[in-house]
């Protein structure tokens, strides 16, 4: 029965080929009539609902593939190309192992190369993603590896996360902010062996979500690129001229975390940058095991050097619209994640009209002494103005809102110089304007820190201890405050003393607290600033500088 199966099927075959105007369309398999749209019909019966047909399957010629665009083994090497597209639509099953171009499978000649037929795995292995880190926080950047197959292509899909690099079988990207704790990766590997995806799902941790640890996280905190809104409340340009910041040649940038000595476990500290508006280019930083009290952990932001550009990102952006970058020191507390903020400010606006970093954070000062004339460059010392003491100030005894005695005051006595303390703990009435007032120990030891603000000595300083009465010239500025070495007047007279090699800045603390005799002061010289911590006469006339509430 079989033999006269074979025989009906290689007689139609026959009369296909040798008669076409007979039997047009053909079924093998049994005797039913084939469906109206094949030329060829195989089925063994057949259901009115169009279901299965067959018990058995057709067996497709079997062969070996060695070249993804040649016609081998059909023929011998350097056959006609010609038959390249004769052959458009050449079935095979290819009995090769995969070898970075075939896998096992069938597959259709295009006319100029092999194609799958069905999705083959990538070679024999899973693929498998590897992440950089396996703990995550926005804003971090994150690596991630398949295995390298030859002759692949690799597409990346990164959900909830920036793709900065997607080329070959390594991934980087950053972790964006528009989904609350995940983030998806997928690749798709295509190769001639066929094509294969894989996915991998990372937990993300917002820092702004985490506790507040302890420490103290420092460095600049605004820039002003100035290069526009020169009225106004945003300063003109050559008041902003001494802070501005130029990011095309000086984008590199510094921050510390301090581990405070408070008995608290702190290990894995690691920096995290929520950067929404694409400020920052790179960064580094961080210590993994155990990190020590006191010790000092450094992050280097590179910020992008496009940022002072004219037309560019910032530009014309005021303290109310300025881009805000804010950094985070991340640490394990021996119980879960912390994190210690810092916020960055990047604007075309003055920082403060003068300010400096106050435990990390900028702070606004006045510009001046009280009773200096403010119309003057509060940064230049050489102007006429300021030589004839107009950047000096007033001298102010401990309390009094009213000043003593004024720059150009004769430098001997002062007739009916007060001698009489106010007994109260605090000032009887901030001599500051509005918004303003006398800042406290901490604050001023925080403004004469090295490691928190630069620090500029202006002018010919005299020996400490001498004085000069007509010496204006000569002060310190720290960051974009400057501080006028203006000496004081003498508790007993009125005299003036150490103008030219001293600078007395009154705080807002006292001293002696039971009969409030004293109050409590920053001192700076020509080769150091200090606080003298043990008692100054609250009947002396110092200068006041004012920062801002």
């Amino acid at each position: 029965m079989k033999r006269i199966q074979i025989m009906k099927v290689i007689l139609y075959i026959v009369l296909l080929l040798t008669c076409p105007g007979i039997y047009p369309q053909v079924t093998i398999g049994s005797g039913i009539e084939p469906i109206k749209g094949a030329l060829l019909d195989l089925k063994e019966y057949q259901k009115d609902d169009g279901s299965e047909n067959a018990t058995h399957g057709v067996m497709l010629p079997r062969v070996i593939l060695t070249d993804i665009d040649k016609l081998y083994p059909m023929f011998p090497s350097g056959y006609d190309t010609a038959e390249d597209l004769h052959h458009t639509g050449l079935i095979v099953y290819n009995l090769g192992q995969c070898d970075g171009k075939f896998a096992k499978g069938i597959y259709v000649w295009s006319g100029t190369r092999w194609d799958p037929l069905t999705e083959n795995p990538v070679q024999s292995s899973t693929v498998t993603l590897t992440p950089g880190v396996t703990k995550v926080q926005r804003g971090d950047v994150i690596t991630f590896t398949t295995p390298d197959y030859p002759s692949s292509k690799y597409t990346w899909d990164i959900r909830n996360a920036t793709l900065q690099s997607g080329g070959g079988n390594t991934a980087s990207a950053v972790v964006r902010f528009d989904q609350p704790d995940w983030a998806l990766v997928k690749v798709e590997i295509e190769n001639y062996c066929g094509q294969r995806s894989a996915t991998s799902s990372i937990t993300v941790t917002d820092p702004t979500s985490l506790p507040l640890g302890s420490g103290t996280l420092t460095g600049r905190t605004c820039f002003d690129i100035n290069k526009s809104n020169w009225d106004g409340s945003c300063g003109t340009q050559t008041e902003r001229a001494a802070a501005a910041v130029n990011f095309a040649s000086n984008n590199v940038w510094t921050y510390t975390y301090t581990a405070l000595p408070d008995g608290t476990t702190k290990t894995d500290l690691r920096f995290v940058i929520v950067d929404t508006e694409g400020c920052v280019k790179s960064y580094s930083g961080g210590k993994l095991g155990r990190v020590n009290d006191n010790e000092d952990i450094v992050l280097t932001v590179t910020y992008k050097p496009t940022l002072s550009d004219v037309g560019g990102l910032i530009y014309g952006r005021n303290k109310d619209t300025a881009a805000t970058v804010t950094i985070y020191a991340v640490y394990n507390n021996g119980t879960q994640d912390v994190a210690v903020p810092l916020p960055v400010k990047i604007q075309d606006c003055t920082c403060s009209g003068c300010g400096a970093y106050i435990s990390g954070v900028w702070k606004l000062f006045l510009c001046h002494n009280l009773g200096a004339d403010t119309t003057l460059d509060p940064y230049d010392s050489t102007t006429q103005g300021a030589k004839n003491g107009g950047l000096n100030g007033s001298y102010y005894q401990w309390g009094h809102s009213k000043a003593a005695a004024t720059a150009t005051d004769s430098d001997g006595p002062i007739a009916g110089w007060n001698k009489v303390y106010i007994t109260e703990p605090s000032w009887r009435d901030d001599p500051c304007p509005e918004g303003y007032r006398l800042p406290t120990v901490e604050e001023f030891k925080s403004l004469a820190d090295p490691r928190l603000n630069s620090q500029i000595f202006r002018g010919s300083w005299l020996q400490s201890g001498e004085t000069d009465p007509n010496n204006y010239s000569c002060g310190i500025q720290f960051s974009n405050v400057y501080l006028p070495a203006a000496g004081y007047r003498s508790d007993a007279n009125g005299a003036l003393y150490n103008r030219g090699s001293v600078g007395y800045y009154w705080t807002s603390e006292q001293h002696d607290k039971v009969q409030f005799r004293t109050g409590r002061h920053l001192a700076i010289t020509n080769t150091t600033h200090y606080f003298v911590v043990a008692y100054s006469e609250a009947t002396r006339g110092y200068s006041v500088r004012c920062i801002a509430k």
